[in-house]
């Protein structure tokens, strides 16, 4: 998780989010289970945005996401807060493992979590890594609950991030053999190669940033 930057409401739900809130707690008064039309806080517009504020990844764990993986989060339950079905800023870019198996509210509160797109509480102070697995900094009780919440420490992410490692450090054992074959330091260009893994457009940003911190740079 990085801190995000919410852009402006898409076009799509400021028209329509009224009308389609209205509509949608009209049906509730007879279905009280009724869920939202996902064609419509998913509308494409809405999706596109998020995509962007995101880089193309999921909101929580930072994995990157083909258009066909990515689903639209409701930051607050819609079945604890249904008044918050279109409402912009509760709509969140997840992926399915994020999203489906998040620790329900009930459980662990998201106002006791991170919110990347929070400006007062910025993800790297509360997130650490050691190698592929996520650590509460500090040992950050925000932190904690945020893993817990989102199971940012699962296996398939450990996998995924493990595998992400191997191709940095094949990426760097090439930067350095050619170093050593012609007798020189590293230029600045691949200086910033090796920085742009942390960048927020890569994939597992985060923990890059810790690991280039604590092995490559200065």
């Amino acid at each position: 998780m990085i801190a995000l930057q919410r852009l402006a409401e898409p076009a799509a739900l400021a028209e329509n989010g009224g009308k389609w809130l209205d509509r949608f707690l009209e049906q509730r008064k007879n279905t009280p289970g009724q869920r939202p039309d996902s064609r419509q806080y998913g509308h494409r517009g809405v999706r596109n945005v998020l995509r962007a504020m995101s880089f193309g990844k999921c909101f929580y764990c930072e994995r990157r996401l083909s258009e066909s993986e990515d689903e639209i989060d409701h930051f607050y339950e819609v079945a604890e807060s249904p008044e918050q079905a279109f409402r912009w800023e509760n709509l969140y870019l997840s992926c399915r493992d994020c999203n489906r198996h998040k620790t329900p509210n009930s459980r662990i509160s998201v106002n006791e979590c991170l919110n990347p797109c929070d400006t007062t509480a910025d993800p790297s102070e509360h997130l650490t890594f050691t190698e592929e697995l996520i650590r509460p900094r500090h040992s950050s009780s925000i932190g904690t609950r945020t893993i817990q919440k989102y199971r940012l420490d699962r296996d398939q992410l450990n996998y995924l991030r493990t595998k992400q490692l191997q191709q940095f450090e094949r990426f760097v054992r090439g930067l350095h053999i050619a170093c050593i074959r012609e007798g020189r330091q590293l230029n600045e260009a691949e200086k910033e190669a090796i920085a742009s893994f942390g960048q927020a457009d890569h994939e597992f940003s985060l923990m890059f940033r810790t690991y280039l911190t604590a092995v490559y740079l200065p």
